[in-house]
């Protein structure tokens, strides 16, 4: 569970069990709902012990690894001093490339075709709709777009642009390591080449979650060792804030619906948190979701396992929505026979995928 202090300042990560046990004493309160976090009530960050807290991440283009380590020297058996690291947190940000991209039907076009000698180089790729690519077919882009020149220039320049997203990924690496430093938490990012060397040295498995662990200088000839990984690890998914387009459009793009100006109404905006207390009927009981909102008042609320409809008197709002959904998944299965450097537990296997939403 997340930790912070009673002036707001991250601390060290505590176990669920920790937790409820402040929340039961009084001296915490709950701060946010998902994640999951406690702000502590007679503990500030400078009465704190956080030596040794480190922030690693493993940047991606369609997700990136988060782990939150400890990191301490330790005297082995044979009375060298080494790194012990362990993993207290493991986040996996998806971020919203792959939903945008999975909305846009277009298809990946050969500038010049492969039977005339193209290839699948980045140089000879473009973007293109499903009736362009299909009207095109064979023929060379000049002969596609005679009659269209202006198109064909602007074509031809975007082929001649150098590659961005290899210059993109390292500006993101580098931009995130300078904002979070200002937290007062050191921050580790490396290579992909150095990160994969330290993962497969310490007989972890590829993933997001597992290559952040293994971020940052791991001397192997004097016995540093990534020691423990969590065994579940937070899934964050990019959702955005909502749309910006005033009407809803048909399968052709035509406008067929105005789209409401307003956001909110009746106090809630869609994707808040809510509790639902639903007096009577099919529903009956206790619900924690999330909420589709309507203009009348009879808000729709989806969680794990249901999704039905309640008026907004019965809604109680726990959390606003932040453009993101959290869950649960667990980390992929770990092999105590996959390296002699990694000592630590075996950890149940399970789908990264199958993510469970702690809303409900």
């Amino acid at each position: 569970m997340f930790v912070l202090a009673k002036g707001g300042e991250p601390l060290m990560p505590c176990h669920p069990a920790r937790a409820r046990e402040l929340l039961g004493s009084g001296r915490a309160v709950v701060a946010r709902r998902a994640p999951f976090t406690i702000r502590l009530k007679d503990r500030s960050r400078a009465g704190s012990a956080v030596a040794g807290v480190q922030l690693r991440l493993d940047p991606g283009s369609k997700a990136t690894g988060i782990a939150v380590t400890d990191e301490r020297d330790e005297v082995g058996p044979k009375g060298r001093t080494a790194l012990v690291r362990r993993g207290l947190v493991s986040i996996e940000l998806r971020h919203r490339g792959r939903q945008i991209h999975s909305g846009m039907v277009l298809n990946i076009e050969h500038v010049r075709p492969r039977s005339r000698g193209g290839s699948d180089r980045v140089a000879d790729l473009v973007i293109a709709c499903v009736p362009c690519n299909q009207a095109k077919g064979t023929a060379r882009i000049d002969e596609f777009l005679a009659d269209r020149p202006a198109r064909l220039e602007r074509v031809i320049a975007q082929l001649q642009r150098p590659l961005h997203d290899v210059a993109a990924m390292n500006t993101t690496r580098l931009l995130l390591v300078k904002t979070l430093a200002t937290h007062g938490v050191a921050v580790h990012t490396w290579s992909g080449g150095r990160t994969s060397w330290n993962r497969l040295a310490m007989g972890l498995p590829k993933s997001h979650t597992l290559d952040a662990p293994a971020t940052g200088v791991i001397d192997l000839e004097r016995g540093d060792a990534v020691v423990r990984v969590p065994a579940q690890i937070l899934v964050v998914r990019s959702t955005g804030r909502g749309s910006y387009a005033r009407t809803t459009p048909d399968r052709y793009g035509f406008p067929r619906l105005q789209r409401p100006r307003r956001k909110i109404h009746h106090g809630f905006s869609t994707g808040d948190l809510v509790a639902a207390v639903v007096p009577k009927g099919k529903w009956a009981g206790r619900w924690v979701g999330r909420v589709s909102v309507r203009a009348g008042g009879q808000h729709r609320i989806t969680t794990l396992t249901s999704r039905f409809d309640v008026s907004h008197r019965n809604l109680r709002l726990l959390q606003r929505a932040d453009g993101y959904t959290y869950g649960f998944a667990d980390e992929i299965r770990l092999s105590e026979e996959r390296g002699p450097a990694y000592s630590g537990r075996t950890l149940k296997g399970g789908d990264p995928g199958n993510v469970r939403t702690p809303d409900a």
